[in-house]
């Protein structure tokens, strides 16, 4: 936020891979609106967050679930076609895509 903040940068887009997700939902509780209100879309890549974990437990935590539900999108390893539209998993909070169309049960 540092940076983005130095260059006057108004609207910020987030690719957070495996353990990047949980460093978003960690900075949506430390750094709170400031983060919401410039950061437009996040895509998770097979990340490992998980919302109930990782938002903490006071009023951020339902303003970050709204948040998540609203600009995050999930892309996942799955046995599905590629762009198909995964189960709604809690722990993701937001919608999930396949990304890798696979018959091989080891990879998902």
């Amino acid at each position: 936020m540092h940076v983005s903040k130095a260059l006057n940068v108004k609207e910020i887009y987030v690719v957070a891979f495996s353990y990047g997700g949980i460093i978003v939902l960690n900075m949506i509780r430390d750094i709170g609106l400031e983060f919401m209100n410039r950061v437009k879309k996040i895509c998770f890549i097979d990340s490992v967050h998980d919302i109930n974990k990782h938002l903490g437990d006071d009023k951020m935590f339902e303003h970050g679930l709204e948040f998540i539900a609203r600009v995050g999108t999930h892309f996942r390893v799955s046995n599905t076609p590629t762009g198909s539209i995964l189960p709604y998993r809690t722990r993701d909070g937001c919608s999930s895509l396949s990304v890798l169309y696979t018959y091989d049960a080891n990879l998902v």
